[in-house]
């Protein structure tokens, strides 16, 4: 499930914020044995099929804010008056509230970590930067 929401604030600053919700996020299950004797060890046991595991779910959060700065003449086109050029100063964060969000998960039950989390997706991260236009 996603959703984005796109607002004008004033000053003539931009947000966007974006929720991203994905899951179960589904893994296999295998005994961590060669039960069938093919010398590869990766077989499930008896009628559990594939991705039969189920993973938690993944809950993102990410925002941008950008303003423009217009500089030099502007000019009409097709009746609306644009500047050619400007400066976009942005800043764009991913996973805002810093959520952990398991990628991975152990599915090997002759293993310790059997249903275990193995992996996570990125932290927060920030970005910050300026885009000239002309």
């Amino acid at each position: 499930m996603n959703s984005t929401v796109n607002a004008r604030l004033p000053l003539g600053f931009f947000v966007t914020g974006t929720m991203s919700m994905v899951g179960p996020n589904w893994y296999n299950i295998t005994t961590g044995k060669d039960d069938n004797r093919d010398s590869i060890v990766n077989d499930r046991p008896a009628g559990v099929p594939r991705n039969s595991g189920p993973g938690p779910k993944t809950l993102t959060f990410n925002f941008n804010i950008s303003k423009a700065f217009f500089f030099g003449a502007s000019h009409r086109s097709n009746g609306n008056a644009n500047s050619s050029r400007n400066l976009n100063v942005f800043a764009n964060v991913t996973n805002a509230f810093n959520r952990t969000n398991v990628a991975s998960m152990s599915g090997v039950m002759s293993s310790p970590n059997f249903g275990r989390p193995t992996g996570a997706l990125d932290p927060r991260q920030i970005e910050a930067g300026m885009r000239f236009q002309f």
